[in-house]
């Protein structure tokens, strides 16, 4: 891990490109490890559904009830929390198959890095991650991660890629949420409303922005 650390910030310090092959190669390893590292068993922020841990090196530029916007290193990235996962699991007990997707106004060119695989959550049960990485025409990445529960987005260079999913691990593998609350709200909601209220309600609340993937573009100016 050391080892991998020091050459992501070799990179970044030097401004040398990436080896696209080096990078995915870092990039599994990276996963299987963080896969396989216990989740932190407290949490520092709270919300009226759910609560996580933040590290001390990630600082949250505004919040609504779902949705969060962070910043790391400069990289601003996005949570959402998906309370119509909690339903389907804790409630319907049943599993949802989907493809990650995110409308962004930067034409897309490339599917990097697609990986799957599961993890070990603070609630002691095992759950699926799917990241994925598209190469967009300026040369920025367009990361998206989804942990179940939550997903994270984010356009960023080839080398902060790394240091942000692991911080995207950290804080959805310490999730926390209120299953009884959660059911009692949106048990009786469809997804799609769920979803489009969240993003709607996320999208008033931005400053100087009118839209998420504008938000995001921003990251890479």
């Amino acid at each position: 891990m050391k080892k991998v650390a020091c050459l992501w910030l070799a990179l970044l310090l030097c401004g040398c490109q990436v080896n696209e092959a080096d990078l995915k190669s870092e990039l599994t390893n990276e996963f299987h490890e963080l896969s396989d590292q216990a989740p932190i068993s407290y949490t520092t922020m709270n919300k009226p559904l759910y609560s996580y841990y933040l590290p001390k090196d990630v600082g949250r530029l505004q919040s609504n009830p779902l949705s969060s916007l962070f910043m790391k290193d400069g990289v601003r990235f996005i949570m959402n929390f998906n309370p119509n996962e909690v339903v389907i699991h804790d409630y319907y007990q049943a599993s949802t198959t989907y493809e990650l997707e995110e409308p962004v106004e930067n034409e897309i060119s490339d599917l990097f890095y697609d990986v799957t695989g599961t993890f070990k959550g603070s609630d002691h049960r095992y759950h699926k991650y799917e990241c994925q990485i598209t190469e967009l025409e300026d040369g920025s990445y367009l990361l998206l991660l989804d942990m179940e529960y939550v997903n994270f987005t984010a356009v960023l260079r080839a080398v902060q890629i790394q240091p942000l999913v692991h911080s995207m691990f950290i804080i959805a593998k310490s999730l926390q949420y209120d299953s009884d609350e959660v059911i009692a709200q949106y048990s009786l909601r469809s997804s799609s409303d769920s979803v489009m209220s969240d993003l709607d309600e996320f999208n008033k609340e931005l400053p100087d922005s009118g839209s998420l993937s504008e938000l995001i573009e921003g990251q890479s100016e």
